[in-house]
């Protein structure tokens, strides 16, 4: 039997009888196929930590966008209330005797205003009025369904409502209709004060139905990961449910001892699937969230399959180009170095070389191949960047309105209250013209004349809100009036140079806005007499450091658009001295404008 020396002498001379090409090719086959094994495992690994945390980062986004639709659905609710209590015939029916109440007239002509409200609003599905004690009248777009009571302080949430006008939220309030079955998805209490006296005069309860809460919280774009919805609150009242049975009793568990820990997610395993429980907590409602990793598995498992293809493939021709490398090759593959070379500069060109070697011919087949990948892939990515541009400014614009709508809608009440019906109208009037240039049927540019006009619109306003000792001076060259901008752009820093440099500051406020061409830009100036800033005030405005009360959103919110749409060809700047006012001058190179092609004839001076 031949011994261990015996076959250690078989063995090497076994390789030094093989051909050095044969040698070579087994030992970069097995350098390769080791680096392959290492590769896929580092892969596999380093692809699971991402899928976790994208995991973990999606499914907080998620929770974080249903509690955002939450609290949007409850402020539209709160303003179509508002809407409700002003209501005339609702407001004469509640003040009159309570024996005139009970008029059959005016309960009737009541439901009729209730019926024509929520007849425009899908959100509503119900409205119940009572007066101070008892049940008045109501409009149900689900039919009639029995109270429990009739009289209001008989219900459990009577003493939780305001009388100072202040509204209570009541998810899936199970104490108003007779019917178990009937219950709705979120319930909107608020007592009714008069307009004159400002005394409650009655109680109104809005509803809506679970249905139209399971399809607004339902309908995300961004739920890829098919999340399971599990949304409670603090009174054990159960909003949103779309676990399944088999995992319901585990994953409430698992979501509740996450809030005691503190912990916003965690990776469990329930029943035989493993999942990620994500909560998200707020002072009403409690957000969890349940995502199977099986699932996020088998959706990545193609990737990962078309990985380790494009890997293998590689380490093949890297082995193909290391065993036929010859002094023949050295021309082309020099020429195929110096074009890949110029890949390090940012240029992706294919090469035109033609060679009567099969292999090398391959090689730039395949290196011209993966330019053209390389080129489609930039052009992609150029896509999705210019997408991703789009919908952060479509985000920026609607944060730069809605406190202003507010604040105007605010001042129009007053107006309605003090009863000076004309100066409420022009404001309307105004109010309209503004965002009917605002929304420009959806285009993201508007010319000059059309931004100026609507800063004319808004400084309209302000006036009827401060007074006539606003004034702006404008100064706008016709040649440059036709050209499109991005819009929402002087508004914002003219209501942040009232808002916080003239209003409450400087008795005669003063705005100059001049617009003209310059050395090939488009320049935009906005300056104020107002208070101005401190030299350290400026430089947090600058850094974007917070100045309290949100003071440089409409500045730097207005700097981030242009830089976002004009790249860093668009250049600004801001001087501002204390006492002094500010001064914010805008420069766009008129290359980047677009040219409209219908200019108004002429322009506001």
């Amino acid at each position: 039997m031949p011994n261990t020396k015996d076959w250690k002498r078989k063995i090497q001379h076994f390789i030094y009888s093989k051909k050095i090409a044969t040698k070579m090719s087994v030992l970069m086959i097995t350098i390769i196929t080791l680096v392959f094994l290492c590769t896929v495992a580092i892969f596999q690994t380093y692809n699971k930590r991402i899928l976790y945390e994208n995991t973990q980062e999606a499914a907080i986004t998620n929770l974080t966008s249903v509690n955002t639709l939450v609290e949007n659905i409850i402020e539209n609710i709160n303003t179509y209330s508002y809407i409700c209590l002003s209501d005339s015939d609702l407001q004469q029916g509640l003040v009159k005797e309570k024996v005139e109440i009970t008029d059959f007239r005016n309960i009737e002509q009541i439901e009729d205003s209730l019926i024509e409200l929520i007849s425009k609003i899908d959100l509503i599905e119900s409205v119940y009025i009572f007066d101070t004690e008892n049940f008045l009248c109501y409009s149900d777009k689900s039919g009639n369904n029995p109270l429990r009571h009739s009289n209001i302080q008989d219900y459990s949430w009577y003493r939780d409502v305001g009388q100072d006008g202040q509204y209570h939220v009541i998810y899936r309030c199970d104490d108003f209709f007779r019917n178990p079955d009937k219950i709705p998805g979120i319930s909107f209490a608020r007592a009714i004060r008069s307009l004159d006296s400002m005394q409650t005069i009655g109680y109104m309860m809005i509803h809506i139905s679970q249905e139209m809460v399971e399809k607004l919280l339902l309908n995300l774009d961004d739920n890829e990961s098919q999340m399971k919805f599990y949304i409670f609150s603090n009174k054990d009242h159960v909003l949103l449910n779309t676990l399944d049975s088999s995992m319901q009793k585990e994953a409430e568990r698992l979501g509740i001892q996450l809030v005691k820990e503190g912990r916003d997610s965690a990776t469990e395993q329930i029943g035989n699937v493993r999942c990620q429980i994500s909560v998200y907590q707020t002072e009403t409602l409690t957000y969890m969230g349940v995502t199977p990793f099986d699932d996020l598995h088998q959706q990545e498992k193609g990737t990962v399959l078309l990985t380790m293809i494009l890997l293998a493939v590689q380490a093949a021709i890297i082995i193909i180009a290391a065993l036929f490398v010859s002094h023949w090759y050295t021309r082309p593959i020099e020429k195929l170095m110096e074009s890949m070379e110029e890949v390090k500069n940012g240029h992706f060109k294919q090469i035109e070389i033609k060679t009567k070697h099969r292999e090398v011919q391959n090689l730039i087949d395949v290196y011209n191949e993966m330019v053209g990948e390389i080129q489609n892939l930039l052009e992609k990515t150029k896509q999705v960047e210019m997408q991703k541009r789009k919908a952060e400014l479509e985000v920026l614009s609607t944060q730069m309105n809605p406190h202003f709508l507010y604040n105007t809608f605010d001042s129009i009440k007053s107006l309605f209250l003090l009863k000076r019906y004309e100066d409420a109208y022009h404001m309307m009037c105004e109010l309209a013209q503004f965002y009917k240039i605002s929304l420009s049927k959806g285009d993201e540019y508007i010319t000059i004349e059309k931004e100026v006009q609507m800063v004319a619109n808004y400084i309209e306003i302000q006036k009827m809100r401060y007074g006539e000792d606003l004034q702006v001076d404008y100064d706008v060259d016709p040649e440059v009036g036709g050209y499109k901008i991005l819009k929402l752009v002087l508004q914002p820093l003219v209501e942040n140079a009232i808002t916080h440099g003239i209003h409450g500051f400087v008795e005669e406020g003063r705005i100059a806005v001049r617009i003209k061409e310059e050395k090939g830009y488009l320049s935009l100036v906005v300056e104020d007499n107002g208070i101005g800033m401190t030299e350290n005030t400026l430089n947090n405005v600058l850094n974007g450091k917070n100045t309290g009360a949100g003071k440089s959103f409409g500045l730097m919110g207005t700097i981030r658009r242009l830089v976002y749409c004009y790249g860093g060809d668009m250049v600004y700047k801001i001087t501002s001295r204390i006492n002094r006012g500010t001064k914010i001058q805008i420069y766009i190179p008129m290359k980047d404008l677009r040219n409209s092609s219908d200019r108004p004839a002429h322009l506001l001076h």
